[in-house]
């Protein structure tokens, strides 16, 4: 009897550590950190999104912090709309050559 509590303890662990393996690399792949848009703050971007965007979006970068850019765009009614996005979900961004 005792063999097979130990037996189910080393899977429970085994199961368990594995989980926490896939949780820790999810998590360390998705914090990005800070990256450095300082460059193109006030600027003209289109944004490539790790999500399926007909169209990318495209503004002007008005601030960004650790988590969050905010995009500036206006839309065909000539509104100005403000969108924020999640940094980590962001695969490049670049400078649109009729910017500033």
């Amino acid at each position: 009897m005792e063999y097979v509590i130990i037996l189910v303890i080393i899977f429970a662990y085994t199961g368990l550590s594995s989980k926490i393996d896939k949780v820790y690399k999810k998590i360390s792949k998705d914090s990005v950190g800070i990256k450095d848009f300082k460059e193109l703050i006030g600027k003209n971007v289109t944004v490539m999104l790790d999500d399926d965007y007909v169209f990318p979006p495209k503004g002007i970068l008005k601030s960004y912090d650790n988590i969050w850019i905010e995009i500036e765009s206006y839309n065909k009614k000539n509104k100005k709309e403000i969108s924020f996005y999640r940094v980590s979900k962001i695969q490049s961004i670049t400078l649109d050559e009729n910017s500033n």
